[in-house]
């Protein structure tokens, strides 16, 4: 019924070690598997030899399983929260029911520049109210073209969408990869080829304080505070402040008064601009 894999490379053995050991905690009742990321000696004019081997690692981690599996994707700085098994007997009743859209995000990430996102994930935040407590459970699917940023740390395909994102994975890597697997996703959800939906608030968080593992590309303060911000819209946001070893002085209350304080520049600067 469910086939799920987190993709490692070979030498990240603590993150390995760190994402099992939180696997353990939230006690699933279904396995993750290892899967081997792809390694590759050289980038291109667009990419680093590290957006490639992930864009090929999350391309080779769909194929294999079985065709009515539902396909459950998890990269190796994920965090997954108590709430992850809250969701997964609609999940699965909705992939049986063959209602369930492609590609199922756990996590959306957020976009601190643009002001109409921010609105809407602070309206978002409003209306389900306090998500934090352990009994928390008014977990929504929200369309992909509303919430859904960047990212592929955390996703499920179901067995009538895979075929359809192997093909457009096939046709792709057929020339010359010119962008990341998460942002070719994006622009197959935007012009309609893929049908999306974010679980919101999220259950999966990022590890925003591990080391990139990725060849070329390094976590910038700046990249973190951005993870920080969406590990903010996490349900058992204990979990993670328990997991998690980061020095930024935050808590939900006080970053979404800065959410706010930030779309109001942005207005104030878009009006007169």
């Amino acid at each position: 019924m469910i086939t799920a894999r987190y993709i490692n490379m070979e030498n990240a053995i603590q993150r390995r070690e760190s994402f099992e050991e939180n696997v353990r905690l939230v006690n699933l009742p279904f396995p993750i598997t290892r899967f081997p990321a792809k390694q590759i000696q050289s980038g291109n004019d667009f990419l680093t030899r590290g957006e490639i081997g992930c864009f090929l690692s999350h391309v080779e981690a769909t194929l294999e399983c079985n065709e009515s599996d539902l396909l459950l994707i998890f990269e190796d700085d994920c965090i997954i929260t108590n709430s992850f098994k809250k969701i997964i007997p609609s999940l699965i009743s909705l992939h049986v029911d063959e209602e369930m859209p492609d590609i199922v995000f756990f996590n959306g990430g957020i976009n601190t520049h643009n002001i109409d996102h921010i609105k809407k994930m602070l309206n978002h935040m409003e209306k389900i109210g306090d998500f934090s407590m352990d009994e928390y459970s008014n977990f929504q699917l929200i369309p992909a073209q509303e919430l859904y940023v960047h990212g592929s740390s955390a996703y499920a395909i179901s067995a009538n969408g895979r075929q359809k994102i192997n093909n457009i994975y096939a046709n792709y890597i057929k020339n010359e990869l010119k962008e990341p697997i998460d942002l070719l996703v994006k622009r197959c959800i935007s012009s309609g080829i893929i049908s999306a939906s974010v679980v919101f608030p999220f259950v999966t968080g990022i590890d925003f304080d591990s080391k990139s593992q990725m060849e070329g590309r390094q976590a910038s303060d700046y990249t973190k505070l951005y993870d920080a911000a969406a590990n903010l819209f996490v349900a058992d946001h204990g979990l993670i402040e328990k997991l998690e070893d980061f020095s930024l002085d935050i808590n939900r209350s006080s970053f979404v008064n800065r959410l706010n304080n930030i779309a109001s520049k942005l207005a104030m600067k878009n009006f007169y601009s």
